[in-house]
């Protein structure tokens, strides 16, 4: 199965522990950031199996190369119970590819690397769904407007967006933190089998006056 999150925020004491005013939704009031890491690993290892293949969609930590450190975000990253972990850039991880690029092609650095697929800013694949059909998922950090075979109905997830109420036309979906948190009441990552149903009730066109998705009929 494959699951998807984003917006983890390792190591990102302001945004962790109630610190900084722009996050106003109540979702991250932890103690401190160490909880919070340890909150969302364990939220993550709630549902993934070893078998299992998570995609997070941007953000993973906090982007600087000191503040936390490589080391401390590949151990964290470490204790997540997967097959394969597909992470893609978000805008705080600029300041630590130049790092982590060069310590992934150096695998035997850290046991983590084994399980990490190389960043990306899209990914733009098929998976294929329960009941055997295939669907094409566009997956970016950065919210878009429009995508590529969107009328078709591909669908767009995307992170970035730390206000849970945030959407934009179409079978598109935020799994920032935030967003999960709001719809299901949880921090654990949602499923492709999830996505399936939120999906098969939003439209393709969705009213821009509408603020909220309809979760009625999903798990």
């Amino acid at each position: 199965m494959q699951y998807f999150i984003a917006d983890l925020h390792v190591g990102h004491k302001n945004l962790a522990t109630k610190n900084d005013s722009r996050f106003t939704h109540g979702w991250r009031e932890f103690d401190s950031v160490e909880e919070h890491d340890e909150t969302i690993i364990n939220a993550i290892n709630q549902v993934v199996s070893p078998q299992d293949e998570l995609y997070i969609i941007g953000d993973i930590t906090l982007g600087s190369v000191t503040k936390p450190s490589l080391d401390y975000v590949l151990n964290i990253l470490n204790k997540i119970k997967c097959k394969r972990i597909y992470g893609l850039i978000g805008n705080h991880e600029k300041g630590i590819m130049k790092e982590f690029k060069k310590k992934y092609n150096q695998q035997s650095y850290h046991p983590v690397l084994d399980r990490f697929a190389d960043l990306d800013y899209i990914i733009s694949k098929d998976f294929r769904l329960s009941d055997n059909t295939r669907q094409r998922i566009v997956m970016c950090h950065y919210p878009f407007a429009s995508w590529p075979s969107a009328h078709n109905g591909a669908w767009h997830i995307h992170g970035h967006v730390h206000n849970p109420n945030y959407r934009l036309p179409g079978k598109i979906l935020n799994v920032s933190i935030e967003s999960i948190k709001h719809m299901t009441g949880k921090y654990n990552p949602v499923s492709l089998d999830w996505l399936a149903k939120v999906m098969s009730i939003q439209s393709i066109e969705i009213d821009e006056n509408d603020s909220h998705f309809d979760m009625e009929g999903v798990d």
